[in-house]
């Protein structure tokens, strides 16, 4: 994927893979850092983004700073600050606001960092990377109990009903990866930790299977119902249905080009 929101300045992209996607120039670079902050704050600051800078954008200084930055041991949001300094992409007022937003994510706790980063890798499709998060989120939250001085029994159901949730979006990963096994094992580990109707919810989804109210199982039947209409509404629906009105021949010509763009798509989940 590539963004062009100018003329092309590089010769060759900067590829930010996080969010697989190509970088055209200054102007692209700070759309992706105001758009995606905290992915960029842990992949982007890196010497290969510094050499890109000097040697594709001719930014000479900017990558100077930034390298003597990074020999300072300056933090990432410091850095991502300093490019967006450096770019005409946002007015003033936006850049001092969106400079205090990266400032405000050094107080945030390891686990905080990992769940925020999960959530936005699992919206920008990135499922793998989105996974690896969310488990270490779980491991962190286990570290910051084990920790703490204060674990009393409403401590404990805090900590379990969190982790319960945690299972809940890993499982929601799997799903979109379309491993429904891995998703139900997640979903039943989260109702041993701590019983919700969330996981409940999404285990029906899977299998039909759950101790819900009726009133409840019908407004998930009908979701269900409204989210297999709108599919049939989607190019992706129209063009599978297109094939079966051709030729053998041409059908499974078109078969094979459409199954080969799912498996490229799902290897960069």
């Amino acid at each position: 994927m590539a963004l062009l929101l100018c003329r092309q300045t590089a010769s060759r992209p900067f590829y930010l893979s996080k969010l697989n996607i190509n970088i055209w120039s200054e102007q692209e670079l700070c759309y992706c850092i105001y758009n995606n902050p905290l992915l960029c704050m842990q992949s982007l600051p890196d010497e290969g983004l510094f050499s890109w800078i000097n040697e594709e954008l001719k930014m000479k200084k900017l990558s100077d700073r930034l390298m003597m930055m990074t020999r300072a041991g300056e933090g990432a949001d410091a850095m991502l600050s300093e490019i967006i300094q450096e770019c005409n992409y946002l007015d003033t007022q936006e850049k001092a606001a969106f400079i205090k937003k990266l400032s405000e994510f050094k107080d945030l706790s390891g686990y905080d960092m990992s769940y925020m980063e999960g959530r936005a890798l699992f919206d920008s499709g990135n499922y793998n990377a989105a996974f690896e998060c969310f488990s270490d989120a779980v491991r962190q939250l286990e570290a910051d109990y084990r920790r703490s001085s204060k674990n009393d029994d409403a401590k404990l159901k805090d900590h379990n009903e969190i982790k319960a949730d945690l299972y809940c979006d890993m499982a929601a990963v799997k799903m979109q990866m379309f491993d429904e096994k891995s998703a139900e094992r997640l979903l039943e580990l989260s109702k041993e930790t701590f019983y919700n109707d969330r996981a409940v919810r999404m285990r029906y989804l899977i299998d039909k299977k759950g101790d819900l109210p009726e009133e409840e199982l019908n407004k998930l039947d009908e979701l269900v119902m409204k989210a297999k209409e709108n599919a049939r509404e989607t190019k992706a629906y129209r063009d599978v249905e297109a094939i079966f009105e051709l030729d053998t021949d041409s059908m499974l010509k078109e078969a094979g080009k459409i199954a080969a763009a799912w498996k490229k798509s799902f290897r960069k989940m």
